[in-house]
C-alpha cells in the first residue's frame, strides 16, 4: 500500500513540474502605434556645392548623413534592415526599441564611395535597391557602382541589394504584366551578379504603380513593395505598401526626428 501511495505522490509531483514550465508563445509584433520609418536616400556629395542642378531633393552631403546616422543612434534607434522587419511582420521575431530602416535607391557610385564607409565605421546595415540595367554604367547624369563593388557591400555583413527595376521608368503607366516580368528579369540579374538568392523585396521607381500591380506582384512572390513619402505605425503595417521617408538637401537630423515624431 505504502508503495503505491509513494508512486501517487511521485506521479503527482512529476506532473505539477510539467505543469510548471512555462511555454514559449509566437513572438507578438510590437504595439499598433509604434513607428518604424524608413529612410530613403540617392544620391551622395561631399559638399552642398557640388549638388547637382534639380537633384537638391535627392542628395545629402557626407557630413549630413553621418549627423544623421551619430544622432539617430545617440537618441536611441536601433538600425534593423528590412529583412528583420519583414521576420517582425510575419511573427517570427521581436523588433528592438526605436527601430528605423535606412534605404538607397538607384545604385550610384556616391552610395558606394561616400556612405558606405560611414555605415562601416558605425556598423550600421542598410538595403540598396538598384537598377540593374545600371550597373557599373554611366546614366544621363550619374555614374554606378558595378557589381563587384556590390558583392563587397553584401560581403560586409551591412547591405543587401534587392531591385529598383531594370530601366528606372514610370511604371504606373505600363500594363501590370510588362512591371511583372521587368521584376523577375532584374532578380534573375542579381541572384547572378551577387551569386546568391536574394528575397523578393521591391521599391517603385518614382513611386509609380497601380493597385493592380501591386496585387499582381504579391500573387507572384514579391514579399516587399516600397513606395518614396511618408511612413507608418505597426497597426499599418502592409508588406504590399510600405512608406518611406525621402531624405533631401539640408535635411537635418532633427527634421528626421520631427517628421518621425508627427506620425
Amino acid at each position: 500500500m505504502r508503495c503505491i501511495q509513494l508512486l501517487l505522490l511521485i506521479l503527482f509531483a512529476l506532473l505539477f513540474c510539467v505543469a510548471c514550465i512555462p511555454t514559449q508563445s509566437k513572438p507578438e509584433f510590437p504595439p499598433a502605434d509604434t513607428v518604424v520609418p524608413i529612410l530613403l536616400y540617392h544620391d551622395f556629395i561631399q559638399t552642398a556645392e557640388q549638388v547637382k542642378p534639380g537633384y537638391e531633393a535627392y542628395s545629402c552631403t557626407r557630413a549630413q548623413f553621418e549627423e544623421h546616422l551619430r544622432t539617430l543612434a545617440r537618441d536611441g534607434f536601433t538600425f534593423i534592415s528590412l529583412e528583420t522587419l519583414q521576420r517582425a511582420m510575419e511573427g517570427e521575431l521581436l523588433l528592438p526599441k526605436n527601430p528605423i530602416v535606412i534605404t538607397f535607391d538607384d545604385g550610384y557610385q556616391s552610395q558606394y564611395d561616400i556612405a558606405y564607409p560611414l555605415l562601416k565605421r558605425y556598423r550600421i546595415c542598410a538595403d540598396l535597391f538598384v537598377v540593374t540595367d545600371w550597373v557599373g554604367k554611366m546614366t544621363v547624369d550619374n555614374s554606378c557602382f558595378s557589381w563587384r563593388e556590390a558583392r563587397r557591400m553584401e560581403q560586409s555583413g551591412l547591405v543587401t541589394v534587392y531591385s529598383h527595376s531594370t530601366r528606372h521608368i514610370a511604371y504606373g503607366q505600363e500594363d501590370p504584366e510588362t512591371l511583372l516580368a521587368d521584376i523577375q528579369q532584374s532578380f534573375t540579374v542579381l541572384d547572378k551578379n551577387l551569386r546568391s538568392v536574394h528575397p523578393r523585396f521591391f521599391a517603385y521607381p518614382y513611386g509609380s504603380q497601380t493597385r493592380e500591380q501591386v496585387m499582381l506582384l504579391q500573387q507572384n512572390g514579391i514579399e516587399l513593395q516600397l513606395y518614396d513619402v511618408g511612413t507608418q505605425s505597426a497597426g499599418q503595417f502592409d508588406a504590399a505598401f510600405l512608406r518611406r521617408i525621402n531624405v533631401s538637401l539640408n535635411m537635418g537630423a532633427a527634421d528626421i526626428l520631427a517628421q518621425i515624431t508627427a506620425q
